[in-house]
């Protein structure tokens, strides 16, 4: 019994250095898009049209970017989320961009996309 107790608690403890991350907000043509947390590609080959993507990401400070686009740095705490909408920069002409939205914005757009596999 004991030995449950303290794997459950190494198991919280683990999941406790850690927050969600949710990209969202391709369209079109730019579906594939690669997103990378501190220059490592996550969300698989990129993320998909009409989908999202969720990450654990450590806890700590990290640059978050889309494509080719700028970056932008976060301090991540642990057990939050974090959403990132995706889109083009159409007046930077930088490529993608990363934003974060408020929750409220991203729990509406989420109801209507599919978790990436």
């Amino acid at each position: 019994m004991r030995l449950v107790a303290l794997l459950l608690s190494l198991a919280a403890a683990s999941v406790a250095q850690y927050a969600t991350v949710i990209f969202y907000g391709v369209q079109g043509p730019g579906a594939g898009v690669p997103i990378y947390v501190d220059g490592s590609r996550v969300c698989g080959k990129g993320l998909k049209h009409s989908h999202y993507c969720t990450e654990l990401v450590p806890v700590g400070e990290h640059v978050f970017k889309a494509g080719s686009g700028h970056g932008g740095r976060v301090a991540i705490e642990a057990g939050k989320t974090y959403y990132f909408l995706i889109f083009v920069d159409e007046h930077q002409f930088s490529g993608w961009t990363l934003r974060p939205p408020t929750e409220a914005e991203a729990t509406f757009a989420l109801q209507s996309l599919k978790p990436q596999p």
